[in-house]
């Protein structure tokens, strides 16, 4: 990227990933085109993509949201820090990395927050809403069985026959979608051809190659999971911090359990799996 000033991301991502997620490696030189083109990035930190928001933001000639200052002049520039279980260094003074000065009244690019990601993922043009228990776009009935405490208590729900129709999950990701929304092909072979590589089983997908939801989104749930801006706190925490931070949307390795609207809750700072959805206050 050339961006306007210097930045330091811990981790560059990968394109996709594929098989054995932690023999994964970067699927181009930084700086060179990417060779799937709408492959969703792995291996992304939640301080890294804060990082990249502020360089986009800076490219665009855009006021950056994560400052290290309170008067939102000093831009963070450098997604370095301590190791995530690392709890006797961890940067939590305002303006570090981890608690950065966030202006909320920039137009620049930035995580959103776990309402507004509910509110992407939920949300229907007559203004009700599909329930958490479901996955983005599928109003057909909710993601998993109903329990049996929540049967105790009188309570049912309709299992969906459409959701993955909507969303690239353990049960169905080793498959492909021949032609996504853009034109783009998902075909195995296509995407083997195209890294050099032998890619079989359970993968991640290229955007767009299931239905999108109510508001025009797709791959909300499952596929990759997205970084939200809060902490992920238990529950009675005194302070904001944690080592953890908000995730939602499921994805390809794992259950459908995770990919319900209200599923996946939050991860450790690094992960493989882990990348993100922009967003940008209106005008």
């Amino acid at each position: 990227m050339g961006r306007k000033k210097r930045i330091h991301d811990s981790k560059q991502g990968v394109e996709g990933v594929f098989g054995e997620v932690e023999k994964e490696q970067n699927m181009s030189e930084p700086g060179s085109p990417p060779k799937l083109r709408g492959m969703p990035v792995c291996r992304i930190s939640w301080r890294d993509a804060m990082v990249w928001c502020n360089a986009l933001s800076e490219m665009q000639h855009l006021t950056p949201v994560y400052c290290t200052d309170i008067d939102f002049k000093n831009p963070i520039r450098d997604s370095t820090g301590a190791a995530f279980n690392d709890l006797g260094n961890y940067a939590i003074q305002p303006g570090q990395v981890d608690n950065p000065y966030v202006n909320k009244a920039a137009n620049g690019f930035r995580l959103p927050y776990v309402a507004e990601w509910e509110y992407a993922a939920r949300k229907k043009p007559d203004g009700t809403s599909i329930s958490g228990r479901n996955v983005s776009g599928d109003e057909s009935g909710s993601a998993i069985d109903t329990t049996a405490t929540e049967k105790m208590n009188g309570l049912f729900f309709t299992k969906s026959t459409k959701q993955n129709n909507y969303c690239w999950q353990r049960s169905n990701s080793a498959g492909e979608a021949k032609t996504t929304a853009l034109g783009e092909s998902d075909l195995t072979q296509d995407i083997s051809k195209l890294l050099g590589k032998n890619v079989s089983g359970r993968r991640t997908h290229i955007c767009g190659g299931k239905l999108q939801n109510a508001l025009g989104f797709f791959d909300m749930s499952g596929n990759v999971p997205e970084w939200c801006f809060e902490y992920d706190l238990p529950y009675g925490s005194v302070y904001k911090f944690s080592t953890a931070r908000a995730l939602r949307g499921g994805d390809h390795l794992n259950d459908i359990v995770g990919s319900r609207c209200a599923g996946y809750k939050g991860g450790a700072l690094v992960g493989l799996l882990f990348g993100f959805r922009l967003a940008q206050n209106a005008d």
